[in-house]
């Protein structure tokens, strides 16, 4: 089956007012949306203390929180999906983060990462990454890069964030 697809960013006032992109499948079909990335300034991997949305650190840990959505046939507005349904108990959704090169010479770098269930209910999904040292500092766009898996349509998303040197 041949799906046409398409990708759209809206920026959408949700928890800290951050912007969200998605990638929206046809009907039928199971969107990821996810939120702005944040930098993580304190705390474990279970229980991170987290930054301004949108700045990240160069050789520090981000933050990524994203949520299912499901546009069944006839309807306009997508519903929410748990991700605890789509991914069961233990698994975990990869995903992949492209950032500018700190010369310009060469190419992106590329890190893998992946999103498990949130540690609250498992109804959304959250993950770390971390950001290269040598990622471009400044105001650059990381793109962030998804599979098709489970039932969830493979996609593609930009974020413009700051990444500054670390302190």
């Amino acid at each position: 089956m041949n799906v046409l697809k398409f990708v759209w960013a809206a920026v959408m006032l949700g928890s800290f007012g951050l912007m969200s992109v998605q990638a929206e499948p046809p009907a039928g079909l199971i969107a990821l949306k996810l939120r702005t990335p944040i930098e993580v300034v304190s705390g474990k991997d279970d229980n991170p203390g987290l930054g301004s949305g949108g700045v990240l650190g160069q050789g520090k840990r981000g933050w990524f929180e994203a949520s299912l959505e499901m546009r069944k046939g006839g309807e306009d507005k997508p519903a929410p999906v748990k991700a605890r349904t789509v991914l069961g108990k233990q698994e975990v959704f990869p995903i992949e983060i492209e950032y500018p090169h700190e010369d310009a010479s060469l190419p992106p770098l590329r890190v893998k990462g992946s999103l498990r269930l949130d540690s609250c209910c498992g109804a959304e999904l959250e993950g770390l990454f971390v950001v290269p040292q040598q990622a471009r500092t400044g105001k650059v766009k990381i793109v962030v890069v998804w599979k098709e898996w489970r039932g969830i349509e493979a996609g593609k998303c930009e974020f413009p964030v700051t990444i500054h040197k670390p302190d």
